[in-house]
């Protein structure tokens, strides 16, 4: 099962970061029907499935990798 989502700078989680340039905050539903959160613009993840649909949407962008 996949480790939960952490925000930058909490500390939580290292794994990629990514902006979302057009939303502070909003819910992503994969369609195995987990929820993650974007929060003050961003989301940090290590979760494959996660990484590959924020890198195929268009609002979000890479912004780091590693922590």
């Amino acid at each position: 099962m996949a480790r939960p989502v952490a925000n930058p700078g909490s500390g939580a989680v290292s794994g990629v970061t990514f902006r979302d340039t057009a939303y502070k905050s909003r819910q992503i539903i994969l369609d195995d029907g987990r929820v993650f959160h974007v929060t003050g613009s961003s989301i940090t993840t290590d979760d494959p499935a996660l990484i590959a649909h924020l890198d195929r949407h268009g609002d979000f962008e890479r912004m780091s990798e590693g922590g």
